[in-house]
């Protein structure tokens, strides 16, 4: 039976009527960022993730951060993915320098 070359894998040489695999190519890979990594660009705003909020010990918790954002003003934060949510520093700081201190 013979394949057309275009229907071929790219993993497999074409002619001589014989099929050998050749490897796959090698993936080249970043290392992972770290937490500190973020936003390092001098003018880039950095943003905070849930971890980094709880971490500054503002928040301990998804529900309380909801109740936070309803009726305490916390800013909303912006949806980076579907379970990927970020604030920017400037206005977290902002909300808790509006608060009333104890």
């Amino acid at each position: 039976m013979h394949i057309p070359a275009e229907q071929l894998s790219p993993h497999v040489k074409k002619g001589g009527g014989k099929k050998t695999k050749t490897p796959a190519p090698t993936r080249v890979t970043t290392p992972p960022q770290r937490q500190d990594d973020r936003g390092s660009g001098d003018d880039a705003e950095r943003m905070l993730r849930f971890n980094d909020l709880k971490r500054r010990k503002i928040v301990t918790n998804w529900p309380t951060l909801l109740r936070w954002i309803e009726l305490e003003g916390f800013p909303p934060g912006i949806q980076l993915a579907v379970h990927t949510r970020a604030w920017f520093e400037s206005d977290v700081e902002a909300w808790l320098r509006s608060r009333p201190s104890k």
